[in-house]
């Protein structure tokens, strides 16, 4: 299976219940545009789990709009029998039970058990670039929680780090720069680095600038080669930083080798990222 993350979501267009359950609605992905989407596949109408899984995200709508997000729903039913199943049993959701008859959406977005002709449970958060942003595909008995769908929501649109166990309204490490830094220089890559003469940038956080760029010119004139991190190595989206801290943490890029005035020197390999 290809991957989706990180990729435009796959075109749809689809016959839907409304949100309302009173009328038959197209919907397509270009509708969305601007908005996150929350993309549910399921198996089917008139099953056991299914039915708490739909509900469930209907009881957390109003949580899913105040951040952003639209709800669709997708099985392989047709839009009349979501519309005998809300009539007999299930109720109004409040968002879009869509069709996908002809099994090409579900075959698209990986979900599809074409022995079966139906959907797994599969999940998709489409940004408002309509990229996707997350995935996650359930066995067919094990049902779905809307909460853990709105905390992943919450943390992708901080646009920064966030560790397991992250919830909205928490820190993430978007802005701690030397939290991340120090956790690179702990991996075991960057230890044998360390090991091996490099120059890595926790060693210059406690020293004054001049006292950075003095240690960093001495240990280059006893031929060490010093480790470029560039910002973008670290954390994407991280603000540009000041000129002077670039020069004692992450000097010149493409993990080159310098002399002691910050210039490249012959090209090496040895790179920390």
């Amino acid at each position: 299976m290809e991957r989706l993350i990180g990729k435009q979501a796959p075109y749809f267009s689809m016959e839907a219940l409304s949100a309302n359950g009173e009328h038959f609605v197209r919907v397509a992905l270009p509708d969305y545009a601007g908005k996150w989407l929350v993309l549910f596949f399921y198996p089917m109408d008139f099953t056991f789990v299914c039915p708490t899984e739909l509900t469930a995200f209907s009881e957390h709508r109003e949580a899913f709009r105040a951040a952003g997000a639209e709800l669709l729903s997708v099985s392989t039913d047709s839009v009349y029998t979501h519309q005998a199943w809300q009539r007999n049993g299930l109720g109004g959701l409040g968002y879009p039970m869509a069709a996908d008859q002809t099994l090409r959406v579900c075959a698209d977005y990986g979900v599809l058990l074409e022995e079966e002709g139906v959907a797994l449970r599969g999940l998709f958060l489409i940004d408002p670039e309509q990229k996707v942003r997350y995935s996650v595909i359930h066995d067919n008995n094990i049902g779905r929680d809307p909460e853990e769908v709105l905390r992943v929501l919450a943390a992708l649109k901080t646009g920064g780090l966030c560790a397991a166990g992250w919830k909205a309204g928490e820190e993430n490490r978007r802005k701690s720069f030397k939290s991340i830094l120090f956790h690179l220089i702990r991996s075991a890559q960057a230890q044998r680095r360390l090991d091996s003469g490099h120059i890595i940038a926790h060693d210059f956080f406690r020293a004054d600038h001049r006292d950075r760029q003095a240690r960093v010119a001495a240990a280059l004139h006893k031929g060490l080669s010093g480790l470029i991190l560039r910002e973008t190595d670290l954390l994407i989206g991280y603000p540009a930083l000041p000129q002077k801290l670039l020069y004692a943490v992450a000097i010149a890029a493409a993990g080159h080798r310098i002399d002691a005035h910050g210039r490249r020197a012959r090209q090496h390999r040895s790179r920390c990222s």
